[in-house]
């Protein structure tokens, strides 16, 4: 399976399967070592692998808490919060995003829109609003 895979194209995806596999095959041998030096274990009694699996999977995630989702920044309704300019603070000048979209000669600014982080002029700010609110 490694070899199928250049090594740019290994994704996260690729990378699961390989853990869940050696997963899987440490999990297995630990199965035939507990079942070749248990004496008493035999088919009728002993567990099946499916239910030492899930065993020793609770035993490996005990004590452990997923991490919930860290909360989606969504971008706020337009109109429902107020934009607002304020000075860029790394004070570099950006292109104002309302005269690009008008196709107009295109100028810099030095202000952002506080909601959105982008680069707008004070003269744009009420054209911005209003195409803001027609989308």
């Amino acid at each position: 399976m490694i070899g199928y895979y250049m090594p740019n194209h290994r994704s996260r995806k690729w990378w699961r399967r390989i853990f869940t596999y050696l997963t899987m095959v440490s999990g297995h041998n630990a199965y035939v070592v507990g079942k070749d030096s248990n004496y008493k274990f035999t088919k009728k009694n002993g567990p099946n692998f499916r239910a030492f699996s899930e065993d020793l999977a609770g035993e490996l995630t005990f004590g452990v808490k997923a991490n919930h989702d860290p909360p989606l920044n969504h971008a706020p309704q337009p109109g429902k919060e107020h934009h607002r300019l304020v000075k860029r603070r790394d004070g570099l000048s950006k292109v104002c995003i309302e005269c690009k979209a008008k196709g107009i000669k295109q100028k810099v600014t030095v202000y952002n829109c506080i909601i959105y982080d982008l680069p707008i002029h004070v003269k744009c700010l009420q054209d911005y609003q209003q195409r803001m609110l027609r989308m």
